[in-house]
């Protein structure tokens, strides 16, 4: 399993070089993916639109941490591929989070939301860095982080506000559900730019030739 929840299964050369293998470049091997892929999500927040959040992401293909530093705002249920996580210092988290992660902020404070959502741009290492908010919320964070030394480059991968541009409604359900689509569409972008120097392997291997 890789570091981002995607099951590969690796076929090496044979060591006795029958003509299945004879084919592979030395010290290479086939990558094969198996089943679905399950991106890490990060969500911070367990409020009303976290919820929603939370169960529009449950039948797609993520591996979800759903992270609040308030024990008592989580549901009593969750969706099998939703773990529910307490954290007092809920940035911390990101420490922890794989590369290409996509990480999706709306807490209950602006404090907190700012201090995860800088520190996971600062990092530049994850798939998305979504926060809940206006243009109005997204012009003060930026100004703020922009003051605390961060990058223009990093800046400019926040995503403010999330979901979809073309879905107006504001009910937590439509919101979810926008921004459900937008993490599905990111996911699929990056597992085929991650694909794309496997393909351009085997592009470049020999045919393959089946046994007559």
């Amino acid at each position: 399993m890789r570091s981002d929840g995607r099951v590969e299964r690796m076929v090496e050369e044979d060591r006795r070089g029958d003509e299945l293998t004879a084919s592979l470049p030395a010290s290479e091997g086939w990558t094969e993916p198996l089943g679905e892929s399950a991106r890490a999500v990060y969500l911070f927040g367990a409020g009303h639109v976290g919820r929603a959040l939370a169960l529009a992401l449950a039948p797609l293909p993520f591996a979800v941490r759903w992270i609040d530093s308030r024990r008592e705002a989580f549901p009593a249920y969750a969706p099998a591929n939703v773990a529910l996580i307490h954290a007092p210092e809920p940035t911390n988290e990101l420490a922890n989070a794989p590369d290409g992660a996509l990480i999706v902020v709306m807490t209950h404070s602006h404090a907190i939301d700012l201090e995860i959502v800088a520190e996971a741009l600062r990092t530049d290492r994850f798939g998305y860095v979504g926060l809940i908010g206006s243009a109005t919320k997204r012009a003060r964070f930026l100004s703020q982080m922009r003051a605390a030394g961060l990058s223009g480059e990093c800046l400019s991968k926040l995503v403010c506000p999330i979901g979809l541009a073309e879905v107006k409604g504001k009910d937590p359900a439509v919101i979810a559900a926008s921004t459900a689509a937008q993490l599905l569409m990111t996911s699929e972008r990056l597992s085929a730019e991650d694909a794309k120097p496997r393909l351009e392997r085997e592009a470049r291997s020999p045919a393959f030739t089946p046994w007559t």
